[in-house]
């Protein structure tokens, strides 16, 4: 039996078919394709199978409890198998010794990748082909789908949707990133906890102030009583009054100082790591072939270099100001609140767990939220880029009431995205902050009872002692505990929306080149024979635009490929530049097929006057010399020059040494 997870062209065959099977003297191991589809040859829902071994195409058709034989195709008869797409459905044929396509079965289109590849192996077979069938893995890569689950995605420049993004992965991988400023982060980190340590002491001045300066009482704690022994203040409380302002100037002072170099440090950080990413991902983009370009939208890859980067810069201030510090400030002054009264320390944590339910309640719910968010922003941004980049067709064909309107359309939708997570954010944040407002309500209750009692007079049987200075010092320290608690809930969205953009850039830096140079690639002084075997290509593999095309051009040799729209004139010169590599067949140079030329060797021998002219931001001589940024201002002029290989196409022809292309 075979695992069903194993491959969708290798699914659990059901027992009724297995049992047919075995009828007929087939086993699972010579099974090589098992799989179903969900329509019937006259398009109704049907459930129906085809098997594939290395001698039979087999349909089944299953009935209530029944399965049948419907059509058996030898393969010694088949010759070729294709699918043959329509609307909403498509046929998967295979043409046989009678020189005609027999439709094996229908599907619907969510199933044509699937089917592609059956045809594909049916081929293979009929030619005495090894079978090499990919894994489950492999046949969901696919633009707009997740690699793991298979679900449509909403941003289709993804890969993984959100649920099966492995974040804690993300996040590591990026700290791996930023190895190389380790030394300036630890600096920052240290200056963090310097900060922080000056911040909690200013609330242990104030009580001193409130319980012995004002109070002038002389039980002041043993660090402060030896700093009066040091500056030699006996019990004059006038002075310990300048000396308590001045330790908080001081302590002010050396805040700004420390917070400015942590800020500085981490600034530099945030920016180098930016600038190296911004870099990377422009060169990966730049490298990748014309096909990855074909499936991205422009305005998604900008994203990826612009808005992705500046949410990952964001990650050193998160770190030293952000949810970092906050992280580390909570840690201490919930330290220092436990030491000075672990009662009120207890009932200021009260808030604590019904924050923390709440918050992951509200988690579940907004992520979807955010990810309706960015995938709607990056809508507008592709629609805005398409309509601006086409201005001149718009305004020729005086379609901008409608370019307005589709605008409108998408900008609607952001808006409400925007205004759905905005809402939900205002009044969760706001709710959270009550809830840890009641808490200092409830700190206040119980001190301010403890505080009256041991003024009664049987204070004398007060256990715990608790002074108004005390309680004060401690309700400032709650202030500096239930801010970065209630900034931190707020943590699960900016983790969710960081490792979701880093994941986005992550991609991009990982993905290979869609058309490999192999090792052993030569680099050839091209002379001009081009030869076209057999080629097969389409930009969609299941509707080919070029079917078994075979022509030779010979050295010197000018031709015009002549056609209607769509016949596949430009798509010919894009194979023979390698902007994409030919489904079947191959195309050689010189008698060497183009995948053994280095790609760089082949593209600077061919002059390319495209039927779209680009011209790129600054002058007519920088765009006339951009194949060769070195040529000198004369030979720019001197369009008669043969010598230079970027300055025209006509001396390109008459060098004879590689051919010009123009495509119209």
């Amino acid at each position: 039996m075979l695992d069903q997870e194993t491959s969708q062209l290798r699914r659990t065959i059901p027992s009724k078919i297995e049992k047919l099977l075995a009828e007929r003297g087939i086993t699972s191991d010579d099974v090589i394709i098992a799989t179903d589809t969900d329509l019937s040859i006259a398009g109704e829902y049907s459930e129906r199978w085809i098997i594939v071994t290395q001698k039979h195409v087999l349909v089944f058709i299953i009935e209530e409890d029944t399965a049948l034989l419907v059509r058996e195709v030898p393969i010694e008869r088949i010759e070729k198998a294709r699918t043959d797409s329509r609307v909403g459905s498509g046929f998967l044929e295979a043409k046989t010794d009678e020189d005609v396509y027999e439709e094996l079965l229908r599907f619907s289109n969510r199933n044509a990748d699937k089917f592609a590849k059956v045809a594909a192996t049916i081929k293979l077979l009929a030619g005495g082909r090894p079978v090499d069938l990919t894994s489950e893995e492999e046949e969901k890569t696919q633009i707009g789908r997740c690699q793991k689950c298979g679900v449509r995605l909403a941003d289709r420049s993804m890969s993984i949707c959100h649920k099966c993004l492995k974040r804690g992965f993300v996040f590591m991988r990026f700290l791996a990133r930023t190895k190389d400023y380790w030394p300036l982060t630890s600096m920052a980190m240290v200056l963090v906890i310097l900060s922080i340590l000056l911040s909690l002491f200013p609330q242990q001045l104030v009580k001193i102030l409130i319980d012995n300066v004002f109070s002038k009482n002389d039980d002041v704690p043993i660090w402060f009583g030896a700093l009066v022994n040091v500056f030699h203040l006996g019990s004059d409380h006038y002075k310990w009054l300048y000396i308590i302002v001045g330790a908080l100037a001081l302590t002010t002072l050396l805040a700004v100082i420390i917070i400015w170099l942590r800020e500085r440090i981490a600034v530099t950080i945030a920016n180098r790591l930016a600038f190296e990413l911004r870099r990377d991902v422009f060169e990966k983009l730049e490298n990748q072939e014309v096909e990855y370009h074909d499936d991205h939208p422009v305005g998604q890859l900008m994203t990826r270099c612009t808005q992705d980067v500046e949410a990952l810069q964001g990650f050193i201030n998160q770190l030293t100001s952000g949810f970092g510090y906050q992280i580390l400030s909570l840690i201490g002054v919930a330290g220092i609140m436990f030491y000075m009264n672990w009662q009120l320390a207890l009932i200021a944590c009260l808030p604590a767990p019904l924050v923390m339910v709440c918050t992951v309640i509200f988690y579940k719910w907004v992520v979807p939220q955010w990810h309706k968010y960015w995938s709607t922003r990056s809508n507008l941004s592709n629609i805005l880029h398409a309509s601006l980049s086409g201005v001149r067709v718009v305004k020729a064909f005086a379609q901008e009431a409608r370019e307005a309107s589709r605008f409108e359309g998408f900008n609607a939708k952001f808006r409400d995205a925007g205004l759905s997570v905005g809402y939900a954010s205002a009044w969760f944040y706001q709710m959270m902050g009550f809830v840890f407002q009641l808490g200092s309500y409830f700190v206040w209750l119980y001190g301010g009872h403890t505080i009256l009692n041991m003024m009664s007079p049987d204070a004398a049987s007060v256990t715990h002692e608790l002074t108004v200075g005390g309680l004060m010092a401690f309700l400032g320290y709650l202030g500096m505990f239930y801010a970065p608690l209630n900034s931190l809930t707020q943590m699960s969205n900016w983790f969710t929306q960081f490792t979701t953009q880093a994941h986005r850039v992550f991609e991009v830096l990982d993905r290979e080149e869609m058309i490999k140079e192999p090792v052993d690639a030569i680099a050839l002084d091209i002379q001009g024979e081009i030869a076209f075997k057999n080629v097969t290509f389409g930009y969609d593999p299941h509707i080919p635009v070029l079917h078994e095309v075979s022509f030779a051009i010979k050295k010197g040799e000018m031709i015009g490929v002549v056609g209607h729209s769509g016949c596949g004139k430009s798509t010919t010169v894009s194979l023979i530049m390698r902007f994409y590599d030919p489904d079947e067949g191959s195309i050689t140079i010189d008698n060497i097929d183009i995948t053994r030329i280095k790609k760089k060797v082949l593209r600077r021998q061919i002059g390319m006057v495209a039927q779209d002219p680009f011209l790129f931001r600054g002058t007519i001589a920088e765009n006339i010399c951009y194949g060769n940024p070195d040529v000198s201002r004369e030979v720019i002029l001197d369009s008669s020059d043969r010598d230079c290989p970027a300055a025209n196409v006509r001396a390109w022809r008459s060098r004879g040494r590689c051919c010009t292309i123009r495509v119209c």
